[in-house]
């Protein structure tokens, strides 16, 4: 005994790349005939490539709107809620479109920069939780990190113990330019690592992670009890 709905899913509105209000597509939806609403809006279109050795510190950065960029993820979600509550014949569920993951193709010598995988989209729907999406992992989000461990007070160890040395210990065996020199790498080091909060990523743009990213996301998805799914896997991938 099933029920049988008809539903539009996959759609975004102003809080990402669509072009209409949530409520305008909502009346849109119900005057033809649709049971459910199913919002997609895009989490973070943001891509970043940092050069190395510091690519947090020497890095940039190009973005569009979308719910982590623009920090409306929460005034998304109320208002899914509210426009939902206001439609008794329609059933509006909350989701986002994510692009977990891409990696950088890179010829020096061509001066060329390539995003590979940028076009490989999935659906979160049903979390209703502003945390569980924001945990989801993907790059440029929070959820991309691993929790602090032994490593991470290691990385940040060993910057102060070269600044140390540049200040203080090197003057016995190093000149005024080589001591500089030393601190500042250091320095940066310090500083590129601050940025992060000394923590590891889970996976970077810059080492190809294969499909673990994709699953490591289909993963979270089903432990915060939503529903996953690929979003245009008809698309070419680049």
């Amino acid at each position: 005994n099933y029920l049988r709905l008809r539903a539009a899913i996959h759609i975004h509105t102003t809080y990402s790349t669509g072009d209409e209000s949530l409520r305008d597509i909502a009346e849109q939806a119900r005057e033809r005939g649709i049971d459910v609403l199913v919002v997609t809006d895009d989490d973070l279109l943001r891509v970043s490539f940092g050069l190395p050795p510091w690519r947090r510190l020497l890095r940039m950065s190009e973005s569009h709107r979308s719910l982590l960029a623009d920090d409306t993820l929460e005034a998304y979600l109320d208002e899914v809620r509210r426009v939902d509550a206001s439609f008794e014949d329609l059933i509006i569920l909350d989701g986002v479109e994510s692009a977990p993951y891409y990696t950088w193709d890179v010829d020096w010598a061509a001066r060329r920069w390539t995003v590979r995988g940028w076009n490989k989209h999935l659906l979160a729907i049903g979390l209703d939780d502003a945390a569980a999406y924001r945990a989801l992992p993907i790059l440029g989000g929070e959820g991309i990190w691993l929790q602090q461990d032994g490593q991470s007070i290691l990385r940040m160890l060993w910057p102060v113990l070269g600044l140390f040395y540049a200040v203080w210990l090197g003057r016995l065996l190093h000149g005024t330019l080589v001591r500089l020199l030393i601190g500042a790498a250091c320095l940066l080091f310090l500083v590129d690592g601050a940025l992060s909060d000394f923590r590891t990523p889970r996976f970077d743009p810059y080492v190809d992670a294969g499909m673990r990213p994709y699953q490591a996301w289909i993963d979270a998805v089903a432990a915060a009890g939503g529903l996953a799914f690929w979003a245009h896997p008809e698309g070419a991938s680049t």
